[in-house]
């Protein structure tokens, strides 16, 4: 595409961004675009305690307001405003009041008894054919004609009213049978209900007239669609000076394609025009260039536009400029605002690298809620082998009475303590050469981020100088080195190379000649599929769960089949799930703001704070700098850009990491009498006295007792003697840290 054709689809976006931001590159329906609907359908809770989740999961983070997490109490009046099907449980997105305000979040709706007041619309969703009970809970099944009556997936249906039997939900439902209406009971994790359309007039992002003639009108985005035909089967084409009104605008290959509605034999028609003819209303005065005669010619492929994630305005983009002397570096300082306890650090590296530029990226945020967000149980993961120092000992991460941490991913990954959390959040711990790199500028810097710097980074892995074939959109063999990859991928997405050859090390190499699964292209029912991002790989304990949860996304994307389509999904090929996975980095992190390694990790931004954060591993961040670090051969005069996060309240001095620590788990794991049985039934998590009452003739008893923890010690168990009447006996245990706990048991001894 030429400059005045790129100038002018420019301006048709923003016009779009201005007058109708949710429309660029989604094409609509012919004669209604879609607005925002909810089912509004009244409802109760019905448990004494409902725990309201950020999504519709059970491991999901429970819904917080200033800091309270929020539970529901029986009888509390809701509002289900959607719905959906995970893991074949049914969750509902309810709004509900909470201190006075209106707040939203998930249940199960197990516990939610809806109050019909009226026959709601719904589908059955089932991926087998659902049988019609004639009773709620009953085994008895309507039939028809002496068969069995079974309704398909999606299939229209009417809720009457809901029952519950034996804790399983029913819904008494109204369907058309063989021309006939019937009504019968399905189990309700089998229906979803039909959210309210509504219908919203169509109005053009812009009107222009066709500059040139025979311009083919297709039915859908790209060159690859068929022609549009009239009533008579005969192929459309408009003339120079056709008008048209412009409601979508769509990037395919490289060109821009208008949805627009024009007048042809006297009817108002719908179809699709390359935008390269057409003149805009909103761009008086620009004229055709002379050179556009031929309609849909090849066009040089330009960088697309990102369809659904506007751009952010990046306050903390920087002109590369010449060194700053020492005067000018450090009145820089105080202007960006930077704390007297960065400086120290910050004048070092510029003595050692005068051409870097520090940018103070002020979030705003309290130093300390930010870490008690980011030590929330399951969400900053760390090794199991490391010292308990590192490892969260809170509630759900660690049981007490077995000494065990709770593995939130694969076989090993427990969540990372408070103390270690902070140590990595804190900037100021990583304000030198090695670990200053989680703080630089993702966007692509084509002047110093080269195949050489690339092959630095590729080294030590299976895809250092390696090559590999893939068969292209055109059926040609091609064959690329994993660095020319990455060098594309950055063009395509505006991602940094540095970056993104990082990241795949960090998530698929597994050792310097072997990948993870994710991309060996074989894993079973997901063959001839590669993740190298692991994107969509979200955790799970269950073998190989992760992996297929990412190569779930590597063949059906989003929902989106414009964003699957510059996604490159499916990722049938390694060229395709490294050059697509970057597009879906930039599009989903660096252009929401997300646009460090370190705002990967913790974000820290306006958009989704604490969550929507790419990395488990709470050293990912510190990992990735020191691989990009090394790929840059020569840094003492390539201008990067750091973007450091500065917070409220911080303390005057670093984080610090933790020391090693003993166990402090003084618990018991048994606790008997050999041959008794004691009272109440021992509960290790109790300091409670137990009991036990014996006749006359037992002069001692035998106390037995094993600790939950190996390396602690027991004492005051074994023969102990016993007198006529009460006998206090106690157990001790002491932690391998010196912690003492005690448990305690009153022996009766009968008298004659």
């Amino acid at each position: 595409m030429n400059r005045k054709g790129w100038h002018r689809i420019v301006m048709l976006l923003l016009c779009i961004v201005i007058a109708c931001p949710s429309s660029i590159l989604l094409s609509k329906e012919k004669n209604i675009q879609a607005a925002t609907a909810t089912l509004d359908l009244a409802a109760t809770v019905t448990a004494s305690k409902l725990n309201v989740r950020t999504k519709a999961s059970r491991t999901a983070t429970q819904l917080a307001v200033s800091n309270t997490k929020v539970s529901l109490t029986k009888a509390t009046k809701v509002t289900v405003l959607s719905e959906k099907i995970v893991n074949k449980e049914k969750w509902y997105y309810i709004s509900f009041k909470w201190d006075g305000k209106t707040k939203k979040g998930y249940v199960l709706s197990d516990y939610i008894q809806l109050t019909l007041k009226k026959s709601a619309a719904a589908k059955v969703s089932s991926t087998s054919n659902i049988k019609i009970r004639k009773a709620a809970g009953g085994t008895t099944y309507l039939k028809v004609s002496d068969k069995t009556v079974s309704l398909a997936n999606k299939t229209k249906i009417t809720v009457k009213k809901e029952e519950t039997k034996k804790e399983i939900k029913y819904f008494q439902v109204e369907f058309t049978y063989s021309k006939k209406k019937y009504t019968g009971y399905i189990e309700a994790n089998s229906v979803l209900f039909t959210l309210p359309e509504t219908k919203v007039e169509r109005t053009p992002i812009d009107t222009g007239v066709v500059t040139t003639s025979n311009l083919r009108v297709r039915i859908g985005a790209g060159t690859t669609k068929d022609q549009l035909v009239d009533s008579a089967g005969t192929k459309v084409y408009l003339s120079t000076g056709t008008k048209v009104s412009i409601f979508s605008v769509t990037e395919v290959s490289g060109m821009f394609w208008y949805e627009v509605d024009f007048t042809y034999g006297g009817k108002t028609m719908t179809g699709y025009i390359s935008g390269d003819y057409v003149k805009l209303d909103s761009e008086k005065n620009t004229t055709p260039d002379p050179s556009e005669t031929d309609p849909e010619k090849p066009v040089e492929p330009v960088e697309p536009e990102e369809p659904v994630v506007d751009p952010v305005d990046d306050p903390t983009e920087v002109t590369p400029s010449e060194p700053l002397s020492d005067e000018e570096f450090e009145q820089m300082l105080v202007t960006q605002g930077f704390p007297e306890s960065y400086k120290s650090y910050l004048r070092t590296l510029h003595s050692q690298y005068p051409h870097w530029q520090f940018v103070a990226n002020h979030t705003g945020l309290d130093w300390n809620t930010a870490v008690s967000q980011e030590s929330t149980v399951g969400k900053n993961l760390i090794p199991n082998s490391k010292n308990i120092s590192w490892k969260s000992m809170e509630a759900g991460a660690y049981k007490w009475a077995t000494d065990t941490f709770v593995v939130f991913d694969g076989s090993t990954w427990v969540t990372a303590s408070k103390e270690i959390t902070a140590y990595y959040m804190d900037p100021r711990n990583f304000l030198n050469p090695q670990g200053v790199f989680q703080f630089e500028l993702l966007s692509y810097q084509d002047e110093y981020q080269t195949l050489s710097g690339l092959n630095s980074i590729l080294s030590g892995s299976p895809m250092a100088g390696a090559s590999y074939n893939y068969v292209d959109e055109n059926g040609v063999t091609q064959t690329k080195t994993y660095a020319e990859t990455f060098i594309d991928a950055a063009k395509y997405s505006g991602v940094s190379p540095y970056h993104l050859a990082s990241r795949v090390k960090q998530e698929v190499v597994t050792s310097s000649k072997t990948f993870s699964s994710s991309v060996t292209g074989t894993v079973s029912g997901y063959e001839g599929l590669y993740n190298y991002y692991n994107i969509g790989a979200t955790h799970s304990t269950a073998a190989g769960g992760a992996i297929a949860n990412g190569l779930k996304y590597a063949q059906n994307g989003t929902t989106s089949a414009a964003n699957n389509a510059l996604y490159l999904i499916p990722w049938t090929n390694p060229y395709r799930s490294i050059v697509g996975g970057a597009y879906v980095i930039g599009a989903t992190y660096i252009k929401r703001g997300q646009n460090t390694i370190y705002l990967e990790k913790f974000n820290m931004t306006a958009t989704s704070t604490y969550s929507h954060q790419y990395m488990a591993n709470v050293q990912a961040a510190e990992s990735e700098s020191a691989k990009t670090f090394a790929a840059y051969s020569s840094m003492a005069s390539v201008p990067i850009v750091f973007s450091i996060p500065v917070f409220l309240n911080m303390p005057s001095s670093p984080a610090a990491i933790p020391a090693d620590q003993l166990s402090p788990n003084n618990w018991l794991k048994t606790f008997a009498v050999e041959g008794f049985t004691i009272t109440p039934t021992f509960d290790s998590s109790a300091e409670q006295t137990y009991g036990l009452i014996v006749d006359v003739n037992t002069s001692s008893i035998v106390v037995t007792a094993t600790a939950a923890n190996k390396k602690a010690s027991i004492y005051g168990a074994g023969s102990i003697p016993l007198n006529v009447g009460s006998n206090e006996i106690v157990v001790s245990v002491i932690a391998e840290n010196g912690d003492k706990r005690e448990y305690r048991l009153n022996v009766i001894r009968m008298s004659e």
